[in-house]
């Protein structure tokens, strides 16, 4: 009997210093532990570190994008330069060409065309000069005491204007040649269009034409007035 006593007797004491220990919150506590408590705030920092990563790579892709587009922007565009300069080059190049190959062409016609007036003109001023000497030939006036002086004087300005008339003739067909070579081919560019094409058309031989209807109609005045002068020449 006296051990037991003795032993609910230390029961006794070990339940009131457990209860002391209790009560002064010396019992392991997990949620108030310090290494806890280090644990979820570290995670905390993590956590909120990774957000700020996330976020500035988001920002550098979109800055990235945007420079991606700026540079399309730039190469159409520097393409677009491109495409104009080489069609400006190549433009200027054959107009160059082209207009070049027509002034030099319309030099060479203009010559001929200046020249072919020039002679022309001179031939019609002879002509109409010898036409007018011809028509001024009238035996009926002629001094019978100069009959013979009247006649030679005749003969010799008929046998001028013939002479006259013939190189005439010959110098404007030589020059109507001339400009006929040259409108024989004309250049064409690729449109079909020829900057030097006449506007008569081939009408080269015109002019020699009118000149040997010319001469057939002198002809006949011609030999009338000599007729006349041998006639005049007969009866006087």
């Amino acid at each position: 009997m006296p051990r037991r006593s003795t032993t609910s007797s230390a029961a006794a004491a070990a339940v009131a210093d457990f209860d002391e220990i209790s009560s002064q919150n010396n019992v392991l506590r997990f949620d108030a532990s310090p290494e806890l408590s280090l644990t979820v705030g570290a995670d905390e920092e993590d956590l909120g570190d990774y957000d700020s990563k996330v976020k500035e790579a988001q920002e550098r892709i979109s800055r990235l994008r945007q420079e991606k587009e700026e540079l399309e922007r730039q190469q159409r565009r520097f393409e677009e330069l491109r495409q104009k300069q080489e069609k400006f080059a190549k433009g200027k190049r054959d107009l160059v060409e082209k207009i070049g190959r027509s002034v030099t062409q319309m030099d060479r016609e203009l010559y001929d065309a200046q020249k072919l007036v020039e002679e022309i003109s001179s031939a019609r001023d002879s002509f109409a000069g010898h036409l007018e000497v011809l028509r001024s030939l009238q035996p009926e006036r002629w001094n019978r005491a100069q009959i013979d002086e009247e006649l030679e004087n005749a003969l010799s300005a008929i046998e001028d204007a013939e002479d006259e008339y013939a190189k005439g003739v010959r110098r404007v067909a030589s020059c109507r040649r001339s400009e006929a070579a040259a409108l024989s081919a004309p250049h064409r560019d690729e449109e079909g269009f020829s900057p030097t094409a006449s506007p008569l058309g081939s009408g080269a031989d015109t002019f020699s034409a009118w000149a040997w209807r010319g001469l057939g109609f002198t002809l006949p005045l011609m030999g009338a007035l000599l007729i006349g002068l041998l006639l005049a020449k007969l009866l006087f």
